[in-house]
């Protein structure tokens, strides 16, 4: 599933989580693959300590592309490396060269405490509200 931040101001953060094997590593290259002129701040998450994920998401960053791909490995950041994963969001989202935060969780990652330590840190992201049974995020207008 994807879950959406949006605001006014700073860049949008989808949040790409799902099983082992769902498509989120399909569904990032895709998405940098088709970006037009979107400029995109990447964070991979993968429990192991080689984060094969952010490799292949890294192959389809072109050469001389400034795109910024942070590594979160050796860990999860619904738990052990949530911290890490709101400090990641935060600094791109002040970043003016980003349109998007495409953060790619690792398979076991639940989205919901992810969502919490986003509202929680950061103002923007308290807006938000999750629907019922679909696991989609709205922001509250």
């Amino acid at each position: 599933s994807s879950q959406m931040l949006q605001s006014g101001h700073g860049p949008r953060v989808l949040l790409l989580v799902g099983f082992l094997g769902s498509g989120k590593t399909t569904l990032l290259r895709s998405l940098l693959r088709g970006r037009g002129t979107t400029r995109f701040g990447l964070i991979v998450n993968d429990v192991a300590d080689v984060n094969v994920d952010r490799a292949l998401a890294q192959r389809e960053v072109v050469n001389g592309d400034d795109t910024p791909v942070v590594d979160l490995s050796g860990g999860c950041i619904c738990c052990t490396l949530r911290d890490d994963v709101i400090a990641a969001v935060t600094s791109a989202r002040l970043n003016s060269a980003t349109d998007v935060v495409l953060i790619e969780a690792s398979g076991i990652a639940e989205p919901q405490p992810i969502t919490q330590g986003l509202r929680a840190a950061d103002p923007v992201c308290a807006s938000l509200a999750v629907s019922p049974g679909s696991g989609d995020l709205r922001m509250s207008r």
